[in-house]
């Protein structure tokens, strides 16, 4: 079969008016694409393709007002050619045939762009997106940068019990804060963040207390009321405190419990005291703990009675237990100590059956999204995690993974696994990953907005919601103006943290604004 462009070139031209912008690029290229394949003059100056079988008979044609959708059907009825259609405009080709040994027979040459040709009006409204996939991308704005916020509708959970509250319905809602230093420093953001939910929601309990700390910044021992250990992970409420004594050290960052943390001692009679207030009442109090070979400990709730509880189990791995004997009132302290073998506790759940919010601060000072990833992957990890019964889990890395020159896609690939995960541990959690501000550490290998362009993808795809707040702060390529020294003084003079009365505040706001603008 062959293709024969006829009387194409004229009375194409004169019809040019009505035909589409690819069809005047074949148009243009009809002199070409006569060396390339048989012409054959059949006095049909309207066609501008006739098809002819191998006994020379008209088998059919395509006018010249025909749109490209037809122009293309046509051709491709050609027996043994490829028709090829790229979407793209201004550098590629808009058609390409191709016999059945794959050799090109023509390739309309791409448009050149000018003011009356409807092709750079295209070139220019599609700003810097230059491919398909980009222009479709949900986390994108119309210019192909990657979007500030999106997906805030998916925190269902949040939505809704945030209305039965305003409508005075009984019910819970427990959040979980994952990350750095910018979360565990209540100070910051987290420790207000309760606050303003619980007075908008009541309070629910006080959640999650760490026993973990950074070893060796002081050293021990430690007593109660006295010096105790470097950032100890503790509780998002001051009301809820914790205190070590003994030679106690800490496991950082690397261990399967919900805050990735837990504190060692062999030595019998090392204790840890966790302090709770009268209200909201306990309903009950879970203990986690990192299982080891031999650890034996007891617990109680008046110093006098004492219960033991076996915290060996599959070494390595988290496990939690309900403790018996919670006072049904009043404020108190849990008294738990080493009876012998290595133990390792890692914290308590403080639990009621009151309405409102619970803010369960499970972040990790001087952590890396490569570290909770490492964690989250592993079943007793997400089982700690359910045990908490988060409705909405908030997760803001970045930071620390600068410090380590992580790349961008590295960064990207482990918080794909942290929320995959999540939703694993916790089927329909709502899931919020929040891109923290770029600091002004004078050797990150990667810049901020690099990971927030690699990771808002991610967030897109599993259908989490996502929010960037470098545009609380400033412009990430002059970080020093937000600086401790800046005309907007938001970061600590650390170059690293926001000032909590400052940058502290940003933090907040911009989380509170997208729970409001959702």
């Amino acid at each position: 079969m062959t293709i024969n462009p006829g009387g194409f070139a004229g009375e194409a031209r004169r019809a040019a008016a009505a035909a589409t912008t690819q069809a005047d690029r074949a148009e243009d290229a009809a002199d070409e694409l006569r060396e390339i394949v048989e012409s054959i003059d059949v006095g049909l100056s309207t066609d501008l393709f006739v098809f002819k079988d191998d006994d020379d008979n008209i088998v059919g044609r395509v006018g010249p007002d025909a749109n490209w959708d037809i122009l293309l059907a046509a051709l491709s009825r050609a027996d043994g050619l490829e028709v090829t259609s790229v979407e793209t405009v201004g550098e590629s080709s808009p058609l390409v045939i191709i016999d059945p040994e794959s050799n090109v027979l023509y390739e309309a040459p791409a448009a050149a762009a000018d003011e009356d040709d409807a092709t750079a009006e295209v070139i220019a409204a599609r700003g810097t997106r230059t491919a398909l996939n980009d222009r479709l991308s949900q986390s994108l704005d119309a210019y192909g940068s990657p979007l500030d916020s999106f997906n805030g509708k998916r925190l269902r959970r949040l939505h809704y019990k945030r209305r039965r509250r305003a409508l005075g319905e009984a019910v819970q809602l427990p959040i979980g804060l994952f990350g750095d230093s910018f979360t565990h420093n209540r100070a910051r953001y987290s420790g207000d963040l309760a606050a303003t939910l619980i007075a908008e929601m009541g309070d629910a309990g006080g959640g999650w207390t760490g026993f973990g700390f950074i070893s060796g910044s002081p050293a021990g021992p430690y007593t109660h009321g006295g010096t105790q250990p470097s950032f100890t992970n503790g509780n998002v409420r001051s009301t809820y405190g914790v205190s070590h004594n003994g030679n106690w050290t800490g496991a950082y960052a690397t261990v399967p419990s919900p805050d990735t943390c837990c504190a060692i001692s062999s030595t019998a009679g090392d204790e840890i005291r966790a302090t709770f207030p009268a209200s909201p009442t306990l309903s009950g109090v879970d203990f986690f703990w990192i299982g080891t070979a031999d650890g034996v400990m007891e617990y109680s709730w008046d110093g006098v009675s004492w219960a033991t509880i076996n915290v060996q189990g599959t070494v390595g791995a988290c496990s939690f237990a309900a403790l018996a004997g919670v006072p049904g009132s009043g404020a108190g302290t849990l008294r738990l100590r080493v009876v012998l073998g290595e133990c390792r506790p890692a914290g308590v759940n403080w639990k009621s059956t009151a309405s409102g919010t619970v803010v369960n601060k499970l972040a990790a000072t001087g952590s890396r999204m490569a570290q909770l990833a490492t964690q989250a992957v592993v079943a007793s990890w997400r089982a700690a995690v359910a045990a908490l019964g988060i409705d909405t889990a908030i997760v803001m890395h970045g930071t620390n993974d600068q410090g380590a020159s992580s790349s961008a896609a590295t960064f990207a690939e482990n918080a794909n696994i942290v929320l995959t995960n999540l939703q694993t541990a916790i089927p329909g959690v709502d899931r919020l990953l929040v891109m923290p501000p770029e600091n002004q550490r004078p050797a990150n290998a990667v810049a901020m907005p690099a990971y927030k362009a690699a990771a808002a993808p991610v967030a897109a795809a599993l259908g989490c919601a996502f929010l960037d707040t470098q545009r609380d702060f400033g412009d990430p390529a002059t970080p020093t103006e937000y600086g401790s020294a800046g005309a907007t003084p938001l970061f600590n003079a650390d170059l690293i943290h926001p000032e909590p009365s400052t940058g502290g505040r940003a933090l907040l706001d911009a989380i509170l604004r997208f729970f409001a603008a959702a």
